[in-house]
């Protein structure tokens, strides 16, 4: 296999131009990897958030249901029973 020198030498020249610029850009490389978790945080406490305010709204919604059907049994008792008063004394 030959070598083809001036690949060799691009390839020397990037690999110590980037040896040297990482002391210049790992700062910044810093402060993006530093907003991207800021952000990924921010986002993942608006999920939690949203995710509690559905579920409490389910759980409300669920009460509410179950209070109206407690009611409406309760009525539906109270129409049976003043029903069967009047047929009941009559029998009597």
């Amino acid at each position: 296999m030959k070598l083809h020198w001036p690949s060799f030498l691009i390839g020397a020249a990037v690999g110590a131009a980037g040896a040297v610029m990482w002391t210049r850009f790992r700062p910044l490389l810093l402060d993006l990897a530093t907003a991207g978790y800021e952000a990924g945080d921010a986002l993942w406490s608006r999920f939690a958030a949203a995710t509690e305010d559905a579920e409490d709204l389910a759980a409300e919604a669920q009460a509410r249901a179950r209070s109206r059907g407690a009611r409406v049994r309760t009525a539906r008792t109270r129409v049976k029973r003043t029903a069967r008063t009047p047929a009941t004394r009559a029998a009597r």
